[in-house]
């Protein structure tokens, strides 16, 4: 994950898979598994832009896994970036 604190009052996310993670069906099934676990986030402070990278170990986990990690990872940044 990288963020950048903005003088914005939104926030805003961007999910990078890359091609070697596997074909099109693949990446896109990543990405929609990322997408709806971020729809359900709401405890995020507004101010920052997030892109979230997949990497090769996401490709074989469950949605469950996927989305402790992903509210474990943005918890870790709204006690790191109080704002």
């Amino acid at each position: 994950m990288y963020y950048l604190p903005v003088q914005q009052d939104c926030v805003k996310f961007g999910i990078c898979v890359g091609k070697t993670l596997g074909n099109a069906v693949v990446r896109n099934k990543m990405k929609r598994q990322i997408r709806e676990v971020l729809r359900k986030i709401d405890f995020l402070q507004k101010g920052f832009h997030i892109v979230l990278v997949a990497r090769r170990n996401l490709q074989n986990r469950d949605f469950s896994d996927i989305d402790k990690n992903i509210n474990d990872i943005l918890s870790i940044l709204k006690k790191a970036c109080p704002i």
